[in-house]
């Protein structure tokens, strides 16, 4: 009789404890996303300088094209000399392929890939990947212009919005 009143109350703590784990494990693997995130991109800006030759990241659900969600996983390849529109990677240096979870990231720009230049330099414009979890921004990953890469995690809940 103790023994079955035992495994009932550790059965109705284990059921109140279980949302608290998941949370958790969400929160974890949105930190991940994040921290890998920052480091591919530093990969590609150390990759670029060291080939000297453009070096471009982009998002990928398949792992041999390009997509729109980095959760899923990315691609990194170099950049064909001349090469004016968004080119089909050739030759991957780099494929990183992730499970479905419940994290997500939307873009700031309508440009889904972010590229360097053989001197560390951003192409383009300043970027901002979001990391979502549940709509609301769990943290963010930016590339400025000159090849600055940073992440932040905000100080208060915000709605996860971008295009």
């Amino acid at each position: 009789m103790q023994l079955v009143v035992a495994t009932c109350i550790l059965a109705i703590l284990s059921a109140l404890a279980l949302p608290s784990l998941r949370g958790a494990l969400a929160r974890t693997r949105a930190d991940s996303l994040r921290m890998q995130l920052q480091s591919l991109l530093a990969t590609a800006r150390s990759t670029a300088i060291t080939r000297q030759q453009r070096i471009e990241a982009c998002p990928s659900d398949d792992g041999v094209t390009c997509g729109k969600d980095w959760s899923r996983g990315w691609l990194l390849y170099p950049v064909p000399p001349g090469s004016r529109a968004d080119p089909l990677p050739t030759e991957l240096l780099l494929v990183e392929q992730r499970r479905p979870s419940e994290v997500r990231t939307v873009q700031s720009t309508l440009k889904p890939r972010i590229q360097f230049r053989a001197d560390g330099r951003g192409a383009g414009t300043n970027q901002t990947i979001r990391v979502c979890l549940d709509g609301q921004l769990h943290s963010k990953v930016m590339v400025s212009v000159p090849g600055r890469i940073r992440s932040e995690r905000p100080n208060r809940p915000m709605p996860c919005k971008g295009k």
